[in-house]
Protein backbone atom coordinates (compact mmCIF):
# COMPACT_ATOMS: atom_id res chain seq x y z
CA UNK A 1 0.00 0.00 0.00
CA UNK A 2 2.82 2.11 0.62
CA UNK A 3 5.64 1.07 -2.23
CA UNK A 4 7.14 4.50 -2.87
CA UNK A 5 6.71 6.55 0.76
CA UNK A 6 8.01 4.24 3.22
CA UNK A 7 6.56 4.18 6.76
CA UNK A 8 8.55 4.55 9.85
CA UNK A 9 9.00 1.90 12.63
CA UNK A 10 10.34 2.93 15.92
CA UNK A 11 11.55 0.76 18.47
CA UNK A 12 9.75 2.01 21.67
CA UNK A 13 6.89 3.45 19.79
CA UNK A 14 4.29 1.06 19.33
CA UNK A 15 1.90 3.47 17.56
CA UNK A 16 4.49 3.33 15.05
CA UNK A 17 3.65 0.02 13.93
CA UNK A 18 -0.21 -0.25 14.62
CA UNK A 19 -0.67 3.01 12.35
CA UNK A 20 1.64 1.45 9.82
CA UNK A 21 0.89 -0.43 6.91
CA UNK A 22 2.56 -3.78 8.17
CA UNK A 23 0.48 -6.81 7.00
CA UNK A 24 1.18 -10.04 9.36
CA UNK A 25 -0.31 -12.31 6.45
CA UNK A 26 2.66 -10.88 3.79
CA UNK A 27 6.36 -12.50 4.10
CA UNK A 28 8.83 -9.96 5.59
CA UNK A 29 12.15 -8.86 4.48
CA UNK A 30 14.03 -6.79 6.58
CA UNK A 31 17.46 -5.65 4.55
CA UNK A 32 20.66 -4.30 5.94
CA UNK A 33 23.32 -2.05 3.87
CA UNK A 34 26.60 -1.25 4.24
CA UNK A 35 29.71 0.74 5.16
CA UNK A 36 28.83 4.44 3.32
CA UNK A 37 25.10 3.26 2.78
CA UNK A 38 21.60 4.65 3.42
CA UNK A 39 18.51 4.05 3.08
CA UNK A 40 18.61 5.03 -0.75
CA UNK A 41 21.24 2.39 -1.14
CA UNK A 42 20.88 -0.09 -4.08
CA UNK A 43 20.45 -3.26 -2.05
CA UNK A 44 17.39 -1.19 -0.27
CA UNK A 45 16.05 0.37 -3.50
CA UNK A 46 16.61 -2.59 -6.13
CA UNK A 47 15.34 -5.81 -3.45
CA UNK A 48 12.45 -3.61 -2.59
CA UNK A 49 11.45 -2.83 -6.47
CA UNK A 50 12.41 -6.56 -7.34
CA UNK A 51 10.01 -8.52 -4.48
CA UNK A 52 7.08 -5.67 -5.36
CA UNK A 53 7.21 -6.98 -8.88
CA UNK A 54 6.45 -9.92 -7.66
CA UNK A 55 3.80 -10.13 -4.76
CA UNK A 56 3.12 -8.55 -1.25
CA UNK A 57 5.78 -7.87 0.97
CA UNK A 58 6.66 -6.19 4.66
CA UNK A 59 9.81 -5.15 3.41
CA UNK A 60 12.07 -3.18 5.85
CA UNK A 61 14.95 -1.45 5.41
CA UNK A 62 17.56 -0.60 8.45
CA UNK A 63 18.94 2.83 8.24
CA UNK A 64 21.98 2.80 10.08
CA UNK A 65 23.56 5.81 7.94
CA UNK A 66 24.44 7.51 11.56
CA UNK A 67 26.77 5.24 12.15
CA UNK A 68 27.34 3.52 8.97
CA UNK A 69 28.46 7.30 6.82
CA UNK A 70 31.89 7.43 9.48
CA UNK A 71 34.56 7.59 7.08
CA UNK A 72 36.58 6.04 9.21
CA UNK A 73 35.65 2.41 8.37
CA UNK A 74 36.75 0.40 11.76
CA UNK A 75 33.97 2.95 13.69
CA UNK A 76 31.19 1.59 11.51
CA UNK A 77 32.78 -2.06 11.73
CA UNK A 78 32.32 -2.04 15.57
CA UNK A 79 28.61 -1.50 15.31
CA UNK A 80 27.12 -4.28 13.51
CA UNK A 81 26.21 -6.15 17.00
CA UNK A 82 24.39 -2.89 18.34
CA UNK A 83 22.75 -2.21 15.34
CA UNK A 84 21.76 -5.41 14.72
CA UNK A 85 20.30 -5.45 18.44
CA UNK A 86 18.05 -2.35 17.51
CA UNK A 87 17.31 -4.62 14.44
CA UNK A 88 16.46 -7.71 16.44
CA UNK A 89 13.95 -5.58 19.18
CA UNK A 90 12.19 -4.32 15.78
CA UNK A 91 11.07 -7.75 15.07
CA UNK A 92 10.46 -8.55 18.64
CA UNK A 93 8.31 -5.52 18.52
CA UNK A 94 6.77 -6.49 15.50
CA UNK A 95 6.27 -9.83 16.77
CA UNK A 96 4.48 -8.51 20.07
CA UNK A 97 2.34 -5.47 18.36
CA UNK A 98 2.18 -6.03 14.61
CA UNK A 99 1.37 -10.60 14.64
CA UNK A 100 4.29 -11.30 12.95
CA UNK A 101 5.33 -14.44 12.42
CA UNK A 102 9.04 -14.72 12.76
CA UNK A 103 8.93 -17.74 10.44
CA UNK A 104 8.27 -15.77 7.96
CA UNK A 105 10.82 -13.54 8.23
CA UNK A 106 13.94 -12.90 6.14
CA UNK A 107 17.05 -11.19 6.53
CA UNK A 108 19.27 -9.72 3.56
CA UNK A 109 22.39 -7.89 4.19
CA UNK A 110 25.67 -6.54 2.17
CA UNK A 111 29.18 -6.14 2.90
CA UNK A 112 29.14 -4.77 6.33
CA UNK A 113 25.43 -5.20 6.46
CA UNK A 114 25.76 -8.86 5.99
CA UNK A 115 27.49 -9.26 9.65
CA UNK A 116 24.81 -7.28 11.08
CA UNK A 117 22.32 -9.25 9.61
CA UNK A 118 23.69 -12.33 11.00
CA UNK A 119 23.86 -10.90 14.49
CA UNK A 120 20.25 -9.89 13.98
CA UNK A 121 19.96 -13.97 13.83
CA UNK A 122 22.22 -14.13 17.00
CA UNK A 123 19.87 -11.93 19.21
CA UNK A 124 16.84 -13.65 17.72
CA UNK A 125 18.69 -17.17 19.15
CA UNK A 126 18.00 -18.92 16.46
CA UNK A 127 14.28 -17.57 15.52
CA UNK A 128 14.76 -16.24 11.88
CA UNK A 129 15.13 -19.49 9.38
CA UNK A 130 16.93 -17.50 6.80
CA UNK A 131 19.66 -15.39 6.16
CA UNK A 132 21.15 -14.46 3.13
CA UNK A 133 25.07 -12.64 3.60
CA UNK A 134 25.88 -10.40 0.74
CA UNK A 135 29.78 -10.76 0.19
CA UNK A 136 29.84 -10.39 3.83
CA UNK A 137 33.02 -7.60 4.17
CA UNK A 138 36.30 -8.72 4.95
CA UNK A 139 38.33 -6.01 6.49
CA UNK A 140 38.61 -6.16 10.46
CA UNK A 141 36.59 -9.39 10.93
CA UNK A 142 39.25 -12.13 11.74
CA UNK A 143 38.04 -15.58 10.83
CA UNK A 144 36.74 -16.42 14.69
CA UNK A 145 35.48 -12.68 15.50
CA UNK A 146 32.37 -13.36 17.18
CA UNK A 147 30.51 -10.73 15.23
CA UNK A 148 30.56 -12.29 12.22
CA UNK A 149 28.04 -13.99 10.12
CA UNK A 150 28.19 -17.93 10.00
CA UNK A 151 26.02 -20.47 9.97
CA UNK A 152 24.60 -21.03 13.03
CA UNK A 153 22.86 -17.73 13.18
CA UNK A 154 19.79 -18.88 11.96
CA UNK A 155 17.82 -22.29 10.39
CA UNK A 156 19.83 -21.78 7.19
CA UNK A 157 22.68 -19.13 5.98
CA UNK A 158 23.27 -18.57 2.62
CA UNK A 159 26.42 -16.35 1.35
CA UNK A 160 27.27 -15.27 -2.02
CA UNK A 161 30.76 -14.06 -2.77
CA UNK A 162 31.35 -11.93 -5.35
CA UNK A 163 34.96 -10.44 -3.75
CA UNK A 164 36.39 -12.64 -1.80
CA UNK A 165 39.75 -11.89 -0.06
CA UNK A 166 39.45 -8.00 -1.33
CA UNK A 167 36.80 -6.38 0.16
CA UNK A 168 34.59 -9.29 0.89
CA UNK A 169 35.04 -13.13 3.02
CA UNK A 170 36.71 -15.65 1.03
CA UNK A 171 36.79 -18.43 2.88
CA UNK A 172 33.16 -20.52 3.64
CA UNK A 173 31.08 -19.07 6.49
CA UNK A 174 27.35 -20.10 6.03
CA UNK A 175 25.63 -23.73 5.34
CA UNK A 176 25.56 -22.81 1.36
CA UNK A 177 28.38 -20.91 0.33
CA UNK A 178 28.02 -19.76 -3.18
CA UNK A 179 30.85 -18.57 -5.35
CA UNK A 180 30.20 -16.78 -8.85
CA UNK A 181 32.98 -17.05 -11.28
CA UNK A 182 35.04 -18.40 -8.65
CA UNK A 183 33.82 -15.47 -6.56
CA UNK A 184 37.04 -13.44 -6.36
CA UNK A 185 36.28 -11.19 -9.28
CA UNK A 186 33.58 -10.67 -11.65
CA UNK A 187 33.47 -10.91 -16.03
CA UNK A 188 32.37 -7.15 -16.88
CA UNK A 189 34.23 -5.20 -14.12
CA UNK A 190 37.09 -4.12 -16.02
CA UNK A 191 40.16 -3.20 -14.01
CA UNK A 192 38.70 -3.45 -10.89
CA UNK A 193 41.39 -2.63 -8.94
CA UNK A 194 39.44 -1.46 -5.63
CA UNK A 195 37.12 -4.59 -5.72
CA UNK A 196 34.20 -2.12 -5.66
CA UNK A 197 32.45 -3.59 -8.95
CA UNK A 198 33.05 -7.15 -7.68
CA UNK A 199 31.70 -6.47 -4.42
CA UNK A 200 28.51 -4.84 -5.36
CA UNK A 201 27.86 -7.31 -7.96
CA UNK A 202 26.95 -9.45 -5.13
CA UNK A 203 23.63 -7.18 -4.57
CA UNK A 204 22.64 -6.85 -8.61
CA UNK A 205 22.88 -11.14 -8.51
CA UNK A 206 20.62 -11.26 -6.05
CA UNK A 207 17.99 -8.89 -7.03
CA UNK A 208 18.00 -10.60 -10.25
CA UNK A 209 17.27 -14.11 -8.19
CA UNK A 210 14.20 -12.42 -7.39
CA UNK A 211 12.97 -11.73 -11.02
CA UNK A 212 14.37 -14.27 -12.55
CA UNK A 213 12.67 -17.68 -14.40
CA UNK A 214 15.31 -19.44 -14.66
CA UNK A 215 17.78 -18.91 -11.60
CA UNK A 216 21.43 -19.27 -10.79
CA UNK A 217 21.84 -22.52 -10.43
CA UNK A 218 25.18 -23.47 -7.96
CA UNK A 219 26.83 -26.64 -8.62
CA UNK A 220 28.42 -28.18 -5.79
CA UNK A 221 31.91 -28.90 -5.28
CA UNK A 222 34.10 -31.34 -3.04
CA UNK A 223 35.89 -28.80 -1.36
CA UNK A 224 36.54 -25.50 -0.40
CA UNK A 225 40.27 -25.88 -2.40
CA UNK A 226 38.25 -26.87 -5.61
CA UNK A 227 37.62 -22.33 -5.97
CA UNK A 228 40.97 -21.50 -4.29
CA UNK A 229 42.33 -23.71 -7.81
CA UNK A 230 39.43 -22.17 -10.18
CA UNK A 231 38.32 -25.62 -10.59
CA UNK A 232 35.36 -27.52 -9.35
CA UNK A 233 34.79 -31.39 -8.87
CA UNK A 234 31.35 -31.79 -8.99
CA UNK A 235 29.37 -33.49 -6.68
CA UNK A 236 26.16 -34.21 -9.25
CA UNK A 237 24.21 -31.88 -6.50
CA UNK A 238 22.93 -28.54 -7.14
CA UNK A 239 20.89 -25.56 -5.61
CA UNK A 240 19.66 -22.42 -6.61
CA UNK A 241 21.45 -19.28 -5.57
CA UNK A 242 19.25 -16.75 -4.08
CA UNK A 243 15.48 -16.36 -5.45
CA UNK A 244 12.28 -16.12 -3.70
CA UNK A 245 11.03 -17.65 -1.55
CA UNK A 246 14.68 -18.20 -0.72
CA UNK A 247 16.14 -21.71 0.25
CA UNK A 248 15.29 -22.99 3.95
CA UNK A 249 16.25 -25.25 6.18
CA UNK A 250 16.89 -28.80 4.27
CA UNK A 251 18.16 -27.14 1.06
CA UNK A 252 21.74 -28.61 -0.05
CA UNK A 253 24.74 -27.44 1.83
CA UNK A 254 28.50 -26.74 1.08
CA UNK A 255 30.38 -25.46 -1.52
CA UNK A 256 28.58 -24.30 -4.96
CA UNK A 257 30.29 -22.64 -8.41
CA UNK A 258 28.45 -20.92 -11.06
CA UNK A 259 29.33 -19.26 -13.89
CA UNK A 260 27.42 -15.77 -15.40
CA UNK A 261 27.29 -13.75 -17.79
CA UNK A 262 29.57 -9.88 -17.79
CA UNK A 263 25.92 -7.52 -17.57
CA UNK A 264 22.56 -7.81 -17.23
CA UNK A 265 20.78 -10.60 -17.73
CA UNK A 266 23.31 -12.36 -15.48
CA UNK A 267 21.81 -15.72 -15.17
CA UNK A 268 22.77 -18.42 -17.23
CA UNK A 269 22.14 -21.87 -17.67
CA UNK A 270 23.66 -24.73 -16.24
CA UNK A 271 25.66 -25.31 -19.25
CA UNK A 272 26.86 -21.65 -19.20
CA UNK A 273 24.79 -20.07 -21.86
CA UNK A 274 23.19 -17.18 -21.00
CA UNK A 275 19.45 -17.56 -20.46
CA UNK A 276 18.39 -14.52 -22.47
CA UNK A 277 18.96 -14.88 -25.79
CA UNK A 278 17.58 -13.37 -29.74
CA UNK A 279 15.57 -16.32 -30.42
CA UNK A 280 14.14 -16.82 -26.88
CA UNK A 281 10.25 -17.58 -26.40
CA UNK A 282 7.80 -14.66 -25.15
CA UNK A 283 7.87 -16.09 -22.15
CA UNK A 284 11.68 -16.71 -21.34
CA UNK A 285 12.22 -13.02 -21.76
CA UNK A 286 13.39 -11.00 -18.38
CA UNK A 287 10.70 -8.48 -17.73
CA UNK A 288 13.37 -6.41 -15.78
CA UNK A 289 16.38 -4.55 -16.36
CA UNK A 290 18.33 -2.00 -14.41
CA UNK A 291 18.16 1.54 -15.82
CA UNK A 292 19.56 5.05 -14.39
CA UNK A 293 17.04 7.83 -13.62
CA UNK A 294 18.23 11.30 -14.85
CA UNK A 295 20.13 11.57 -10.94
CA UNK A 296 22.37 8.69 -12.22
CA UNK A 297 20.10 6.12 -9.55
CA UNK A 298 19.86 2.83 -10.79
CA UNK A 299 16.04 1.56 -10.98
CA UNK A 300 14.55 -1.72 -11.43
CA UNK A 301 12.54 -0.51 -14.97
CA UNK A 302 9.97 -3.22 -16.57
CA UNK A 303 11.03 -3.96 -20.24
CA UNK A 304 9.20 -6.43 -21.42
CA UNK A 305 6.11 -5.51 -23.76
CA UNK A 306 4.67 -9.19 -22.85
CA UNK A 307 4.96 -9.69 -19.57
CA UNK A 308 3.69 -5.88 -17.80
CA UNK A 309 3.45 -6.40 -13.94
CA UNK A 310 -0.22 -6.55 -12.93
CA UNK A 311 -1.59 -2.95 -12.30
CA UNK A 312 1.26 -1.07 -14.26
CA UNK A 313 -1.08 -0.82 -17.35
CA UNK A 314 -3.71 0.69 -14.22
CA UNK A 315 -1.69 3.22 -13.26
CA UNK A 316 0.45 4.65 -16.56
CA UNK A 317 -0.60 8.00 -17.14
CA UNK A 318 -1.87 8.79 -20.27
CA UNK A 319 0.53 10.51 -22.82
CA UNK A 320 -0.82 12.33 -26.15
CA UNK A 321 2.90 13.98 -27.74
CA UNK A 322 0.56 16.33 -29.45
CA UNK A 323 -0.90 18.30 -26.41
CA UNK A 324 1.81 16.93 -23.60
CA UNK A 325 5.47 17.54 -25.19
CA UNK A 326 6.04 21.22 -23.97
CA UNK A 327 8.89 23.34 -26.31
CA UNK A 328 10.77 26.12 -24.21
CA UNK A 329 12.78 28.70 -26.18
CA UNK A 330 16.00 29.82 -24.46
CA UNK A 331 17.85 33.26 -25.94
CA UNK A 332 20.39 35.77 -24.97
CA UNK A 333 17.48 37.77 -24.27
CA UNK A 334 16.50 35.32 -21.78
CA UNK A 335 18.73 32.87 -20.67
CA UNK A 336 17.27 32.11 -17.91
CA UNK A 337 13.31 32.38 -17.66
CA UNK A 338 11.83 30.41 -21.35
CA UNK A 339 9.42 31.23 -23.51
CA UNK A 340 7.21 28.06 -24.31
CA UNK A 341 6.59 28.24 -28.47
CA UNK A 342 3.81 25.45 -29.29
CA UNK A 343 3.85 23.45 -33.01
CA UNK A 344 0.37 24.59 -33.31
CA UNK A 345 0.11 28.61 -32.61
CA UNK A 346 2.67 30.45 -34.92
CA UNK A 347 1.69 33.13 -32.97
CA UNK A 348 3.87 32.30 -30.15
CA UNK A 349 6.85 31.98 -32.32
CA UNK A 350 6.23 35.09 -33.91
CA UNK A 351 5.68 36.97 -30.60
CA UNK A 352 8.56 35.33 -28.90
CA UNK A 353 12.32 36.31 -28.70
CA UNK A 354 13.11 33.63 -32.01
CA UNK A 355 15.40 35.44 -34.43
CA UNK A 356 15.70 33.54 -37.67
CA UNK A 357 19.04 34.96 -38.32
CA UNK A 358 20.12 33.00 -35.43
CA UNK A 359 21.14 29.26 -35.73
CA UNK A 360 18.68 26.99 -33.74
CA UNK A 361 19.27 24.13 -31.54
CA UNK A 362 17.28 21.84 -30.37
CA UNK A 363 18.42 20.02 -26.77
CA UNK A 364 16.05 16.38 -26.27
CA UNK A 365 16.81 14.34 -22.96
CA UNK A 366 16.36 11.01 -22.85
CA UNK A 367 14.73 8.53 -20.21
CA UNK A 368 13.30 9.10 -16.74
CA UNK A 369 13.78 12.93 -17.21
CA UNK A 370 12.27 16.22 -18.00
CA UNK A 371 12.04 19.83 -17.99
CA UNK A 372 15.03 20.00 -15.54
CA UNK A 373 17.09 17.25 -17.44
CA UNK A 374 21.18 17.92 -17.08
CA UNK A 375 21.56 18.08 -20.58
CA UNK A 376 18.97 21.05 -21.02
CA UNK A 377 21.02 23.23 -18.50
CA UNK A 378 24.45 22.71 -19.35
CA UNK A 379 24.24 22.38 -22.80
CA UNK A 380 22.27 25.39 -23.13
CA UNK A 381 24.53 27.65 -21.42
CA UNK A 382 27.61 26.85 -23.31
CA UNK A 383 25.77 27.66 -26.38
CA UNK A 384 24.50 31.05 -24.77
CA UNK A 385 27.82 31.84 -24.17
CA UNK A 386 29.53 31.27 -27.41
CA UNK A 387 26.71 33.32 -29.33
CA UNK A 388 23.24 34.05 -30.40
CA UNK A 389 21.18 31.21 -30.49
CA UNK A 390 17.35 30.03 -30.62
CA UNK A 391 17.84 26.78 -27.54
CA UNK A 392 14.87 24.72 -27.66
CA UNK A 393 14.40 22.53 -24.97
CA UNK A 394 12.13 19.76 -25.86
CA UNK A 395 10.38 18.29 -22.71
CA UNK A 396 8.50 14.69 -23.18
CA UNK A 397 8.66 14.23 -19.53
CA UNK A 398 5.13 13.05 -19.62
CA UNK A 399 5.70 10.33 -21.74
CA UNK A 400 9.74 9.58 -20.74
CA UNK A 401 8.95 9.43 -16.75
CA UNK A 402 7.57 6.03 -16.50
CA UNK A 403 8.67 2.69 -14.77
CA UNK A 404 7.96 0.97 -18.15
CA UNK A 405 10.74 1.65 -19.98
CA UNK A 406 9.44 -0.39 -23.33
CA UNK A 407 6.20 2.23 -22.84
CA UNK A 408 9.26 5.24 -23.04
CA UNK A 409 10.97 3.45 -25.89
CA UNK A 410 7.72 2.54 -27.88
CA UNK A 411 7.37 6.91 -27.95
CA UNK A 412 10.60 7.53 -29.54
CA UNK A 413 8.65 8.20 -33.17
CA UNK A 414 5.77 9.92 -31.81
CA UNK A 415 7.61 12.95 -29.79
CA UNK A 416 9.75 13.07 -33.07
CA UNK A 417 6.86 13.23 -35.26
CA UNK A 418 5.73 16.20 -32.41
CA UNK A 419 9.30 17.87 -33.18
CA UNK A 420 8.92 17.86 -36.76
CA UNK A 421 5.82 19.73 -36.30
CA UNK A 422 7.31 22.25 -34.18
CA UNK A 423 10.45 22.78 -36.93
CA UNK A 424 7.70 23.60 -39.85
CA UNK A 425 5.48 26.09 -37.76
CA UNK A 426 8.96 28.04 -36.75
CA UNK A 427 10.34 27.39 -40.34
CA UNK A 428 6.58 28.78 -41.40
CA UNK A 429 6.80 31.69 -38.83
CA UNK A 430 9.89 33.04 -39.20
CA UNK A 431 11.17 31.46 -42.51
CA UNK A 432 14.31 30.64 -41.16
CA UNK A 433 16.16 27.63 -42.88
CA UNK A 434 16.29 24.18 -42.05
CA UNK A 435 19.94 24.06 -42.57
CA UNK A 436 20.28 26.26 -39.78
CA UNK A 437 18.70 23.95 -37.48
CA UNK A 438 20.42 21.35 -35.84
CA UNK A 439 18.95 18.60 -32.96
CA UNK A 440 20.93 17.16 -29.95
CA UNK A 441 19.65 14.33 -28.21
CA UNK A 442 20.95 11.91 -25.33
CA UNK A 443 20.16 8.62 -24.69
CA UNK A 444 16.43 7.84 -25.72
CA UNK A 445 16.41 11.75 -26.52
CA UNK A 446 18.90 10.47 -29.26
CA UNK A 447 16.64 8.42 -31.07
CA UNK A 448 13.40 11.13 -30.49
CA UNK A 449 16.02 13.03 -32.36
CA UNK A 450 16.61 11.15 -35.36
CA UNK A 451 13.12 10.11 -35.61
CA UNK A 452 12.22 14.11 -36.18
CA UNK A 453 14.61 13.94 -38.94
CA UNK A 454 13.06 11.31 -40.71
CA UNK A 455 10.04 13.27 -40.73
CA UNK A 456 11.83 16.17 -41.89
CA UNK A 457 13.16 14.09 -45.01
CA UNK A 458 17.05 14.19 -44.21
CA UNK A 459 16.70 18.26 -44.92
CA UNK A 460 17.97 19.32 -41.16
CA UNK A 461 21.25 20.42 -41.03
CA UNK A 462 22.98 18.25 -38.41
CA UNK A 463 21.80 15.77 -35.83
CA UNK A 464 23.75 15.16 -32.75
CA UNK A 465 23.05 11.70 -30.97
CA UNK A 466 24.92 11.83 -27.43
CA UNK A 467 25.22 7.90 -26.63
CA UNK A 468 22.10 6.70 -28.30
CA UNK A 469 20.18 3.94 -26.34
CA UNK A 470 20.87 0.85 -27.06
CA UNK A 471 18.31 -1.80 -24.73
CA UNK A 472 15.43 -2.61 -26.85
CA UNK A 473 16.65 -1.38 -30.10
CA UNK A 474 18.28 -3.19 -32.69
CA UNK A 475 19.19 -2.74 -36.44
CA UNK A 476 16.89 -2.46 -38.84
CA UNK A 477 14.47 -0.77 -36.75
CA UNK A 478 12.07 1.56 -38.49
CA UNK A 479 12.63 4.27 -35.72
CA UNK A 480 16.47 3.54 -34.53
CA UNK A 481 18.74 6.69 -35.01
CA UNK A 482 19.98 6.54 -39.21
CA UNK A 483 22.84 8.27 -41.12
CA UNK A 484 20.29 9.61 -43.19
CA UNK A 485 18.14 11.61 -40.95
CA UNK A 486 20.05 14.56 -41.46
CA UNK A 487 22.67 16.23 -44.11
CA UNK A 488 25.09 14.92 -41.45
CA UNK A 489 24.77 12.98 -38.31
CA UNK A 490 27.19 12.02 -35.81
CA UNK A 491 27.28 9.65 -32.75
CA UNK A 492 29.61 9.98 -29.62
CA UNK A 493 29.63 6.51 -27.49
CA UNK A 494 30.65 6.34 -24.09
CA UNK A 495 28.91 3.47 -22.44
CA UNK A 496 28.58 1.53 -26.14
CA UNK A 497 26.73 -2.03 -25.35
CA UNK A 498 25.25 -1.22 -21.84
CA UNK A 499 23.53 1.32 -21.53
CA UNK A 500 24.25 2.75 -25.01
CA UNK A 501 23.91 1.28 -28.66
CA UNK A 502 27.20 -0.98 -29.74
CA UNK A 503 27.29 -0.17 -33.51
CA UNK A 504 28.06 2.71 -35.25
CA UNK A 505 24.45 4.58 -36.25
CA UNK A 506 25.70 7.88 -38.16
CA UNK A 507 28.06 9.31 -40.68
CA UNK A 508 30.54 10.06 -38.19
CA UNK A 509 30.92 7.98 -34.92
CA UNK A 510 33.11 9.04 -32.15
CA UNK A 511 34.63 6.18 -29.27
CA UNK A 512 35.85 8.22 -26.56
CA UNK A 513 38.32 5.87 -24.71
CA UNK A 514 37.21 3.65 -26.49
CA UNK A 515 33.75 4.28 -26.33
CA UNK A 516 32.63 1.44 -24.00
CA UNK A 517 33.57 2.51 -20.33
CA UNK A 518 35.23 6.39 -19.31
CA UNK A 519 38.00 7.05 -17.05
CA UNK A 520 37.53 8.61 -13.89
CA UNK A 521 34.10 6.79 -13.59
CA UNK A 522 35.76 3.87 -11.05
CA UNK A 523 33.00 2.37 -9.74
CA UNK A 524 30.81 2.71 -13.05
CA UNK A 525 28.86 -1.30 -12.44
CA UNK A 526 26.15 -0.12 -14.30
CA UNK A 527 27.33 2.05 -16.78
CA UNK A 528 25.70 5.12 -15.23
CA UNK A 529 28.62 7.73 -14.96
CA UNK A 530 30.17 6.71 -18.33
CA UNK A 531 26.29 7.10 -20.25
CA UNK A 532 26.15 10.67 -18.51
CA UNK A 533 29.49 11.47 -19.53
CA UNK A 534 28.67 12.31 -23.11
CA UNK A 535 26.34 15.18 -22.35
CA UNK A 536 30.15 16.40 -20.22
CA UNK A 537 31.56 16.03 -23.59
CA UNK A 538 29.37 17.75 -25.71
CA UNK A 539 28.80 20.64 -23.82
CA UNK A 540 32.80 21.19 -23.60
CA UNK A 541 33.02 20.72 -27.37
CA UNK A 542 30.59 23.50 -28.14
CA UNK A 543 32.73 26.67 -26.38
CA UNK A 544 35.98 24.95 -26.12
CA UNK A 545 38.74 26.48 -28.23
CA UNK A 546 41.11 23.69 -28.37
CA UNK A 547 38.38 20.91 -29.21
CA UNK A 548 38.22 16.88 -28.93
CA UNK A 549 40.20 16.37 -31.89
CA UNK A 550 39.81 12.48 -32.87
CA UNK A 551 41.77 10.22 -35.21
CA UNK A 552 39.70 8.57 -37.81
CA UNK A 553 40.55 4.24 -37.64
CA UNK A 554 39.94 1.79 -40.03
CA UNK A 555 36.74 -0.06 -39.00
CA UNK A 556 34.67 -0.49 -35.95
CA UNK A 557 36.85 -4.15 -35.50
CA UNK A 558 39.25 -1.79 -34.04
CA UNK A 559 37.43 -0.30 -31.72
CA UNK A 560 36.19 -3.21 -30.10
CA UNK A 561 39.76 -4.54 -29.60
CA UNK A 562 41.15 -1.34 -28.56
CA UNK A 563 43.32 -0.40 -31.04
CA UNK A 564 43.07 2.55 -34.22
CA UNK A 565 45.12 2.60 -37.42
CA UNK A 566 44.59 5.77 -38.94
CA UNK A 567 43.01 6.06 -41.66
CA UNK A 568 42.26 9.28 -43.34
CA UNK A 569 41.50 12.58 -42.36
CA UNK A 570 40.90 13.23 -38.49
CA UNK A 571 37.99 15.06 -37.20
CA UNK A 572 36.47 17.47 -34.09
CA UNK A 573 34.21 15.30 -32.25
CA UNK A 574 30.92 17.99 -31.21
CA UNK A 575 31.87 21.71 -31.73
CA UNK A 576 29.89 24.25 -32.83
CA UNK A 577 29.22 24.40 -36.06
CA UNK A 578 29.26 20.69 -36.60
CA UNK A 579 32.34 19.38 -38.63
CA UNK A 580 31.77 16.89 -41.98
CA UNK A 581 33.84 13.83 -40.75
CA UNK A 582 32.92 10.59 -42.27
CA UNK A 583 33.70 7.09 -40.89
CA UNK A 584 33.94 5.44 -37.62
Amino acid sequence: SNPEVPHVLRNGDIASIQSSPFNPNNPTRMIIHGWLGTQDSEINRLTRSALFFGGNYNVIYVDWSVGSLDEFYPNSRQLVYAVAAAASNMLDYLARYGQLNKRDVVVVGHSLGAHVAGNVGKWQSGAIPTIVGLDPALPFFAGDAPDRIMASDADYVEIIHTNGGVLGFMEPIGDADFYPNYGRVQPGCGADVGGGCAHARAVHFYVESILSRHGFVGEQCESFQNIRDGTCAQTGVSSRMGGEPPNAEGAPEGIFFLQTANSFPFAVGVLGLVALGSAAPVESIHPWALIPDGNGRLRLINVNPYDVPKGDNEVEPLFDPLTDVVFRLYTRRNPVHPQVIRWNDAGSVSGSNFNPAHPTRFLIHGFLEGEDASLHWSIKDHFIRVGEFNIVNVDWGAGSQTINYIAARNRVGAVGEVISRMINTIVSATGTSRNNINLIGHSLGAHVAANAGKHQNGQLNTIIGLDPAGPLFSNGQADLFGANDAQYTEAIYTNAGLLGFDQPLAHANFYPNGGRSQPGCILDVAGICAHNRVNNFYAESVSSSVGFRSTRCANHAEILQGRCTPSGANANMGGEPSNRGRGV
